[in-house]
């Protein structure tokens, strides 16, 4: 089993994470990152990892499309993720699915990547 099955992806406070959401939504990820997220995805598509339930999923809404040009495999299991999470959103209370729209809380949108647990 990979380290990144060892995490519990879902909880507060997740400022290991705040690099990897940042590197997403600034498009200076690796297809590797991408993976790491669409897997931390997979159980629970609006898993918390740093600011609000489906924070992921979000970041991810804001790679940039160059980005997912280079890797069209995994923008084809991202587009299921989105399905998966609106699906998943359906249920939620009305502020619930509004807090899903909220701002990251990332700050400078220049920050680099690097998660130390990824395999």
């Amino acid at each position: 089993m990979s380290a990144r099955h060892d995490l519990n992806v879902d909880h507060r406070g997740g400022s290991e994470w705040r690099p990897l959401l940042a590197a997403l939504v600034n498009g200076s990820c690796s297809e590797s990152d991408i993976r790491y997220a669409l897997d931390a995805l997979a159980p629970d598509p609006l898993v918390r990892v740093y600011a609000f339930r489906g924070d992921l999923l979000r970041a991810l809404m804001e790679v940039p499309n160059a980005v997912w040009g280079r890797y069209p495999v995994l923008y084809e299991e991202y587009r299921e993720a989105v399905r998966a999470g609106a699906i998943a959103r359906r249920d939620l209370p009305a502020e619930r699915k509004e807090e899903f729209w909220s701002e990251l809380g990332l700050g400078e949108r220049d920050e680099g990547c690097g998660m130390a647990t990824r395999s």
